[in-house]
């Protein structure tokens, strides 16, 4: 059985690889929904829907350690958190 493997290799690589391919394509092309790409979720509070300005204005207040959130109390270290994807490309 391993000889045969042996001995088949080069087409078994090519039907292996063409399954691989043929996968990522299928299954890659099937998430992708245009209609779903038009307004971006980014949670909410009390039901009212929070905005992307919104959430950007958040962060920005909460890394400069404005007095909106007040005193984080804690016994553990704060961790540096780089920005969020969309302040990122910004």
């Amino acid at each position: 059985m391993i000889g045969t493997i042996r001995k088949h290799s080069a087409w078994l690589w090519v039907v292996i690889i063409a399954v691989t391919i043929f996968s990522f394509i299928y299954w890659g092309s099937s998430r992708y929904d245009p209609s779903r790409s038009g307004k971006a979720y980014y949670g909410s509070i009390d039901g009212e829907p929070v905005s992307r300005d919104e959430l950007t204005d958040a962060y920005r207040d909460w890394v400069s350690g404005s007095d909106r959130f007040g005193p984080v109390h804690s016994r553990l270290p704060r961790v540096d958190v780089g920005p969020p994807p969309w302040l990122r490309a910004a």
